[in-house]
């Protein structure tokens, strides 16, 4: 057995009176004694020897000795006693709670590292946690209390940034023995332990996330020592907190949380998230509280439960998969989307972005519930949802969230009501479509069925025709559809792209674009030529300077139209006339001249708007308000976007010319651009047309004729020339070659080739070059190839120059109508086409059918050019007619005798299509339009509800034309209510879209007032002689028991209503409801007296039966919209057309105080109209599926 080594004190260490010890002596003495006990070994030193020191050093003289250098030796020596001894102390409890006083006093000194004696507090504490005999202070009296001092002490120096991080290890052993030796921790120490976590998240959420938290890794160590004992302390912890702040003071839980409670309530919910994301086993117990929240009465409490297990579901990696350990928990956060809160629903949708950011193993889950939120019946929700997608890096939408049913939900949201949605929606998808662009259209159907149709749903809100869309979709197309870059081949490739894969709405909204782009620059033009007017004339001229003003603010009130109210566009306008710069006028012309090339225009705008975005010292009378330099930006950039030549410029029409030239994919796309383009902006082909007329002067023979339409479409470039020369004669150079040509065109080109190519030629006004065609073509050839192509050029000649045809156009009127319109060239036994396109027609295989097109356009043609002439009626009358029992016969002109009959379906669909069309062509001319007796018009109704959709599409989109541009009389605006029971989705959203468009822009157009409004009285009249009604409402006044109404009187509602809902407002309903009762204060103006005298025709009353039904559905509407219907104080003459005046004022009185309807049928129809207007979803109704599309028999 090895020797015992005895301690042997050199020195004492405890000063007397007799022998006083100076500070320094003592220092040096316990430095001794520290080194003597330090290298002693606990088995081998005699502890008997130790009674002495051991006795010395708990001495009150030494423990309470104000020397920092004596308490830190103190502190070292009993630290190595108390090692000597273990694991028994040599202390009693009191000597004991002294010590380890000390010993916190001095932990306390750690972050101090230039101390002298920081190397002793370091070693106090190594050898404290080597030993283990903290574990002693747990056993004291003052156990907690001494715990409370030392967790406070070390997290207080923890807050300082000088805390050294090498003591990290050492204080977490430190605290994580006094938790594994205690029976439980105060709740002050488990607060400061847990802060930690708060302050890492401040940290981390700030922009210096790389900065270290002191403390927080003791923390750290702490809780992953100690979970399972720390678990159960922080549940009840939270469970305690959480009962506290939602219980009143009678202990029944809070429905509703004041502020400050419920700012607590967030506070702990944070520090659960921030424990998961560390220590997620701490929390195990306390997702059963959680879980409690999700469903608590408060709809608070929920929102943040909500939001803080979503947060903790998306913390990825962790130790814990929280959607596989709390499946339940999970199972019912996910039905948090169908909360009866709109709040809570929201913050599941606000939870969801770090989930999908995070996690890829539950994606199913997440669009189950994000694609009901796009639906949730709260604006909220939704917009919360966008702005989740918003937030997310469009690759992973895609990877993670791209589906058919969320896509096209976010392009119906595109078009809802709500502004903030709207904006947001837009803003995605553009951006979206931006970033994934480079992979769409290359064989990727998810992406190309998705993605790559937004351009359209983005261009098809043009038809809403609101300011507010407007301004978002013209920032999405120049911005993201088709931004702005410096390479001119992949500027143009893209708008080629972007342009082949819209659809036929969208590709018209695109063209319609174009054309606003000249319309709009023109009214700038004007606009800076006023400026400069303005602020270069004369100063004394305030007559002149006056009446500029009154101009100016009549360009600005027009542009202003367009743009919204809420960045203030006149104020913007004005400031910018204010400022007289110069250099903007000259910016602004350069960006909308034809004659700049890209660069140019780009870097005039980018200079432009940098110059705006700069705040402005100017001030005039003429503006008082002030505007933000964001406004002026906002307001130019949308007037710029719209009128700078940012598609049709130099340097883009040069890359369309190689692209068309190069026949790869997008060269047919190209071509149809360039045509577009000469259309919209002729004047940019300046340096470009001579190419195009070089390809026809090569035309001179058949075979070359044959090249030219075989390297590229002829049509497109007789299109391109046709469109510059109308709008720069002077400058075409049609010599002898180029004559020519075009007359070899007429004689053997296509119809459309032919037409367009006597266009040309008709533009230079000489009658010589025309004369030529027509001698070449004219007598007819009946045995020739290219007759339709023929009657084309004739047609068109009427309206170029109709003194060429005199005397031969009666002839050939009569020779046309004989031999090609009431004979068929052909008979087919089996049609194999219901319908042919303007495509088919030019070819071969359906010339029979083009000859009877074409004979037809050349009697129009006729009229329109003879619309002014004296005996114009005497030509009309059996031009009508004709047409007229056209569409009444369903295109069968053919007698049932001749050896021809029956016509083939696709003659008759394209004659009845063309005599609608013509009727309209024909409308526009006064003379004629007073000509179309209401039964003329009422017939067109079969056009509208044709049963090919062709032709219902082709005369609607006509018909809506010259309505929309006041070209023909507003009788014929009670048509389009006729598309209530059109079958075809896309159609019938597109006639009500032009519908709603229409009536808004009518309304403020102050010249022609309540149009249609008024014309709810021509749809009463039109619904009762619409044929399908006539004979159901043949049912005299007293022999109401023989009436079988209801399902007329339904049917006809549908009419009505689909008028209502276009129209009717709050403030015009009680004029609509005076309209409908005043059509029984006249008589029907189709009858003759006599038919009211005998009182024997039935039919008669059929007009007050509808005025009826039309007065129920207005009533039912306001009841359902709480509108009150109030008398109007006005008088409206109804149109005399179709009404006539009452005899005497007795007979209007009869008329007025008869009801047409009986009572029974009222209840039933009452009812069904009710039932209609509730429906929420009327555009999708089966019922109004279920209508057969007739054509007239």
């Amino acid at each position: 057995m090895a020797k015992k080594v005895v301690f042997e004190l050199e020195s004492p260490i405890i000063s007397s009176i007799s022998k006083p010890i100076t500070t320094k002596e003592l220092v040096d003495r316990l430095r001794n004694v520290c080194d003597q006990l330090s290298a002693l070994d606990q088995d081998l030193v005699d502890l008997d020897s130790l009674a002495e020191i051991k006795k010395d050093l708990v001495n009150q003289k030494l423990i309470k000795h104000n020397n920092q250098g004596v308490q830190a030796y103190v502190s070292c020596c009993l630290a190595e006693i108390l090692r000597l001894y273990a694991p028994d102390a040599p202390y009693t409890a009191t000597q004991l709670t002294n010590i380890f006083r000390l010993f916190i006093s001095q932990f306390k000194k750690l972050m101090d590292e230039e101390s002298p004696y920081y190397l002793n507090l370091y070693n106090l504490l190594k050898r404290v946690v080597e030993v283990k005999s903290i574990a002693l202070m747990t056993d004291l009296p003052a156990a907690e209390k001494l715990t409370d001092e030392l967790f406070k002490g070390i997290y207080d120096i923890c807050k300082h940034s000088a805390f050294p991080e090498k003591v990290d290890t050492l204080i977490s052993d430190l605290l994580s023995e006094v938790i594994s030796e205690s029976d439980s921790i105060s709740l002050p120490v488990l607060k400061l332990i847990l802060n930690k976590f708060m302050a890492n998240k401040t940290v981390s959420d700030s922009q210096h996330k790389n900065i270290r938290v002191p403390g927080f890794s003791i923390t750290l160590n702490i809780c992953k020592t100690n979970t399972d004992r720390l678990s159960r302390q922080v549940t009840q912890y939270f469970s305690e907190v959480i009962y506290e702040i939602t219980a009143n003071e009678n202990g029944t839980n809070q429905v509703s949380l004041d502020p400050d409670t419920l700012d607590q309530l967030r506070k702990l919910h944070g520090l659960c998230i921030e424990i998961w994301k560390y220590v997620p086993d701490l929390l195990l117990s306390v997702m059963g509280v959680l879980d409690n929240e999700l469903d608590a009465d408060s709809e608070q409490i929920r929102e943040l439960a909500t939001l803080t297990i979503g947060k903790i579901a998306s913390v990825q990696p962790s130790d814990v998969n929280f959607v596989k350990v709390h499946q339940d928990s999970w199972n019912n956060w996910r039905k948090k989307i169908l909360d009866i809160s709109s709040r809570v629903r929201a913050s599941w949708v606000s939870a969801t972005f770090d989930i999908i950011e995070n996690r890829t193993d539950i994606n199913d889950d997440i669009v189950t519930g994000i694609t009901k939120a796009l639906l949730d019946t709260d604006l909220h929700v939704r917009l919360n949802t966008v702005k989740v997608f918003n937030k997310l890096q469009p690759e992973t939408f895609v990877s993670k969230l791209l589906s058919c049913s969320i896509m096209d939900v976010l392009i119906h949201l595109l078009r809802e009501k709500n502004y903030e949605i709207r904006k947001e929606s837009i803003s995605f998808v553009s951006n979206l479509y931006n970033r994934t662009f480079i992979d769409l259209y290359a064989a990727d159907k998810r992406l190309d069925d998705t993605i790559g149709t937004i351009p359209s749903a983005i261009l098809n809100l043009v038809y809403i025709n609101s300011t507010e869309i407007n301004q978002h979709l013209d920032l999405a197309l120049f911005e993201k559809i088709l931004p702005f870059d410096n390479i001119d081949e992949n500027r143009a490739r893209r708008c080629l792209t972007v342009l082949k894969h819209l659809d036929t709405k969208a590709r018209s909204a695109f063209v319609a674009i174009l054309k606003r782009q000249r319309q709009l620059s023109d009214v700038l033009t004007q606009f800076v030529g006023l400026c400069e007017a303005y602020n270069g004339g004369n100063p004394a001229d305030k007559e002149n300077k006056e009446t500029l003003i009154k101009k100016i603010d009549k360009v600005s009130n027009w542009i202003s139209l367009s743009i919204p109210s809420d960045i203030r566009p006149i104020s913007c306008l004005n400031r910018f006339v204010a400022e007289n710069s110069k250099r903007y006028y000259k910016l602004i012309k350069i960006a909308i001249s034809t004659e700049s090339n890209y660069d140019t225009v780009r870097n005039a705008l980018k200079e432009l708007f940098n110059h705006l975005s700069s705040p402005s010292k100017e001030k005039t009378s003429m503006d008082s308000s002030q505007v933000t330099p964001e406004q002026m930006v906002s307001t130019f950039k949308l007037l710029l976007y719209r009128t700078a030549v940012i598609i049709s410029n130099q340097s883009n029409m040069h890359s369309l010319f190689e692209i068309a030239n190069q026949n790869g994919e997008l060269a047919n796309t190209a071509q149809e651009l360039i045509e577009t383009i000469s259309e919209t902006s002729p004047a940019v082909f300046k340096t470009q047309i001579h190419q195009f007329t070089n390809i026809l002067r090569s035309i001179c023979s058949a075979e070359s004729y044959h090249k030219a339409t075989e390297e590229r479409s002829l049509v497109k470039t007789l299109k391109t020339i046709y469109h510059y020369a109308k709008q720069y004669p002077q400058e075409m150079n049609m010599d002898e070659s180029l004559t020519i040509a075009l007359q070899f065109i007429c004689e053997k080109g296509t119809p459309t080739e032919s037409r367009f190519a006597v266009k040309i030629s008709g533009l230079q006004g000489e009658k010589s070059i025309l004369k030529r065609i027509l001698a070449t073509i004219y007598p007819l050839d009946d045995t020739s190839e290219h007759l339709a192509s023929h009657l084309c050029v004739i047609s068109e000649m009427f309206l170029l120059d109709d003194s060429l045809l005199e005397g031969i156009e009666s002839d050939l009127t009569s020779t046309l109508i004989k031999d090609y319109l009431l004979k068929n060239k052909i008979k087919r036994k089996e049609d194999h086409s219901e319908f042919v396109s303007d495509e088919e027609l030019e070819t071969k295989e359906f010339t029979s059918c083009a000859i009877k097109i074409y004979s037809l356009k050349v009697i129009v043609n006729r009229l329109r050019a003879s619309h002014d002439a004296e005996n114009s009626k005497e030509l009309a009358e059996p031009v009508l007619k004709l047409l007229f029992f056209i569409i009444g016969n369903s295109g069968e002109i053919v007698n049932e005798k001749d050896p021809s009959y029956p016509s083939p379906q696709h003659f008759k669909t394209r004659l009845r299509l063309m005599a609608g069309l013509s009727f309209l062509k024909l409308a526009k001319y006064p003379t004629y339009s007073k000509m179309m007796k209401p039964s003329l018009v009422y017939r067109l109704i079969f056009l509208v509800q044709d049963e090919n959709e062709t032709i219902r599409e082709a005369f609607l989109n006509e018909l809506q034309k010259y309505l929309a541009e006041y070209q023909i009389s507003d009788k014929f605006l009670p048509l389009v209510f006729f598309t209530a029971y059109e079958p075809l989705d896309g159609l019938k959203a597109k006639t009500l879209t032009w519908m709603r468009s229409t009536y808004k822009r009518f309304s403020s157009d102050k010249s022609k007032p309540l149009i249609f409004e008024k014309s709810l009285v021509r749809l009463i009249h039109m619904i009762a002689h619409f044929p399908e009604f006539v004979d159901s409402l043949k049912i005299l006044p007293k022999e109401p028991e023989k009436a079988s109404l209801v399902p007329t009187l339904i049917s006809a509602s549908e009419y009505i209503i689909e008028f209502l809902e276009v129209v009717a407002t709050e403030k015009n309903i009680s004029l609509l409801y005076y309209l409908a009762t005043q059509v029984k204060k006249y008589q029907d103006g189709l009858f003759s007296a006599a038919d009211y005298e005998l009182d024997e025709n039935p039919v008669i009353y059929n007009l007050y039966r509808v005025s009826e039904l039309a007065q129920v559905c207005i009533k039912l509407l306001s009841l359902s919209k709480s509108w009150n219907v109030q008398t109007w104080p006005g008088k409206v003459q109804l149109p005399g057309d179709i009404f006539s005046s009452m005899k005497s004022i007795k007979e209007a009185q009869d008329i007025v105080s008869i009801s047409f309807l009986p009572d029974q049928v009222v209840v039933e129809v009452e009812n069904a109209v009710r039932a209609r207007i509730a429906r929420t979803n009327s555009r999708k109704d089966g019922l109004r599926r279920n209508k057969r599309i007739k054509t007239a028999v």
